[in-house]
């Protein structure tokens, strides 16, 4: 509910917004319609990122056991301890490496309508 007084317009009153106190009751009824389509949208959101997740479960839990299984028959028996390892040091310094390279990313300005790149924002 606390999260609902940044959807209710700014004229919403306390009440409204969770601010408890008896301030301005004007406008009540429809304040319920408000909460009830933007629990709506949130609800369509978690419903939308709960299935991605699920999707990407689905396809990445494979990789580990097949993976494992597909190189044990697959390469020669000299080298499969080696792509195993790599595979294993690949799934452990992936992500870390991935969210250093996003921190990087996200050093850089970027704004939409202006031409031109640079690592700050104009003043």
């Amino acid at each position: 509910r606390h999260d609902l007084c940044n959807v209710l317009p700014s004229n919403a009153s306390s009440l409204e917004c969770g601010g408890g106190g008896g301030g301005g009751g004007g406008g009540g009824g429809d304040a319920g319609g408000r909460e009830s389509s933007a629990l709506s949208n949130s609800r369509k959101v978690w419903l939308l990122m709960g299935s991605a997740q699920l999707l990407f479960g689905v396809g990445s839990v494979p990789i580990q056991p097949f993976g494992i299984s597909y190189i044990d028959d697959f390469a020669s028996p000299a080298n499969a301890p080696l792509y195993i390892a790599i595979m294993f040091a690949v799934s452990v310094f992936g992500p870390a490496i991935g969210y250093l390279l996003g921190s990087v990313a996200l050093r850089v300005y970027v704004d939409v309508d202006k031409t031109g790149s640079g690592t700050t924002p104009p003043p």
